[in-house]
């Protein structure tokens, strides 16, 4: 009874289009890194996002307007190192270009290479692209037998 009952919450409020509540939470951030003409701000962040049913975390990289509160996403690197403190660098190489550092073993997701006329450089530590390619060619593989088990799934 009590398996139905849940089962009937969770499905009605699947099917009403509703987006599941979300809060996210930094837990992380490098502080506000500021271009050398002082007009920009860059930032790296870890965050936490708690969901109906479970949570997830993420590294960040936002660069805003020093007079705006709120920052664009120009990155969201994934990789083979723990979130937090220290694995994503950045560092103004001039007022128009922004270097953000990461570990070789890094999938650059959403990476935006330029921001209103801003360079946003990606830099890898330890650069070992043969290294890299076959971490990424492991992780996609990973990846597809993981969804051929979901199919399997009744």
């Amino acid at each position: 009874m009590r398996w139905a009952l849940c089962s009937a919450v969770l499905v009605s409020v699947l099917a009403s289009g509703c987006e599941p509540s979300r809060s996210c939470e930094h837990y992380w951030s490098s502080g506000l890194i500021r271009s050398p003409d002082q007009k920009l701000v860059a930032e790296v962040y870890d965050e936490v996002c708690y969901y109906l049913i479970g949570s997830s975390g993420h590294t960040v990289v936002t660069i805003r307007s020093a007079a705006d509160a709120e920052g664009t996403i120009v990155l969201a690197p994934y990789g083979q190192w723990s979130a937090g403190k220290g694995n994503v660098k950045l560092r103004w190489r001039g007022s128009r270009v922004l270097e953000i550092t990461v570990p070789n073993r890094t999938t650059p997701y959403n990476h935006h290479p330029k921001w209103k006329g801003i360079d946003v450089v990606l830099h890898y530590e330890n650069d070992d692209p043969a290294d890299r390619q076959k971490w990424n060619q492991e992780v996609e593989e990973f990846k597809r037998r993981r969804e051929e088990e979901r199919r399997k799934l009744p």
